[in-house]
């Protein structure tokens, strides 16, 4: 399990509560079990050059219609996640199919050429990128 909190005595570092960019060799199927809002999930694909953000939460409540109670993230996929504006709190859980090995987990902030390769490719997305390295630190 997972308990994302916003640390709102951290301002500005630190405040938004997520999970940094990082790759996982296996699939990784998110779960979200409760909150008082959503957290989204963010894919880089370097393939195809597609940010997509997915809103993992309760569809229709705290106004997010299109969240989902589950995703899959494809093996391989850079991926993080922070909590949505207005959210403080939320509890989630992952499966990795196959099973986790920490040896398959590659955070980005410690790969400087991919990080690099990130910004160059989603311009548009810096501040985001930003906001999901270098703000865990």
């Amino acid at each position: 399990y997972n308990l994302y909190a916003r640390d709102v005595a951290a301002q500005p570092r630190g405040a938004q509560g997520g999970f940094p960019l990082h790759t996982l060799d296996s699939e990784e199927v998110w779960h979200y079990y409760d909150g008082d809002g959503p957290i989204l999930i963010y894919e880089f694909d370097l393939e195809t050059d597609v940010c997509q953000e997915v809103v993992l939460g309760l569809a229709n409540r705290h106004g997010y219609a299109c969240a989902v109670p589950q995703h899959v993230v494809r093996g391989g996929t850079i991926q993080g996640a922070l909590l949505a504006e207005g959210t403080s709190w939320c509890l989630t859980g992952a499966t990795n199919i196959p099973a986790f090995v920490p040896g398959d987990s590659h955070m980005t902030v410690d790969d400087k050429e991919l990080l690099c390769k990130l910004k160059n490719r989603f311009p548009e997305k810096i501040e985001l990128i930003d906001r999901l390295t270098i703000a865990f630190l």
